[in-house]
């Protein structure tokens, strides 16, 4: 899967980019998911390629509808950078499976590793972008982003200087004041 986020939304079309004003902040996701216990070399030595190829024009990557608007969508980036992105692109690639990741492991995962280790560095290479993450990432991992994206954070805090607004519909409370900056922070 491939996605372009600028200022933070999904952009499906270079409309979506024209719509922002302003500076823009650009990240590209990569992710393979695989749902299998294993971690295959070759799996994530062709997704290593395909991420790397997809920033070079020149290359054939089997370009499917969405990944030809994504790359549409890049090179107009590209065009445009200079003038509006706050700072270069930033870019995470993320390879998925049921297994565990074991990174000091003489197993398949340090090999996976070794790879994705590979892709951060040419990523880095190209000088495209401001940060690069690679991950490797295990049932583990994707519980625990899974509950990050489910459950709302919580806090307390201070509100003694509030009034109470009136009956809204589908609002059980509601209320408008001010909050000392140490609540805030």
């Amino acid at each position: 899967a491939i996605a372009i986020l600028v200022n933070g939304e999904l952009a499906t079309s270079i409309e979506d980019i024209k719509a922002h004003k302003g500076k823009l902040s650009v990240k590209y996701v990569f992710i393979q998911a695989k749902n299998t216990e294993s971690w295959n070399s070759g799996d994530v030595k062709k997704f290593r390629d395909a991420t790397r190829e997809f920033f070079d024009q020149t290359s054939d990557i089997g370009s499917d509808d969405w990944t030809r608007e994504c790359r549409e969508i890049h090179q107009f980036i590209l065009k445009n950078r200079l003038l509006s992105l706050q700072e270069n692109p930033q870019i995470s690639a993320y390879y998925a499976t049921n297994g565990q990741v074991r990174p000091h492991s003489v197993e398949r995962p340090f090999h996976a590793q070794k790879d994705m280790d590979k892709l951060a560095e040419e990523l880095n290479d190209t000088t495209l972008f401001s940060g690069v993450i690679t991950r490797l990432v295990g049932a583990s991992q994707i519980q625990e982003y899974y509950r990050k994206a489910t459950s709302a954070p919580v806090v307390q805090i201070t509100f003694d200087n509030k009034v109470t607004m009136p009956t809204i519909a589908g609002v059980d409370q509601a209320y408008i004041g001010l909050l000392p900056s140490e609540e805030l922070l």
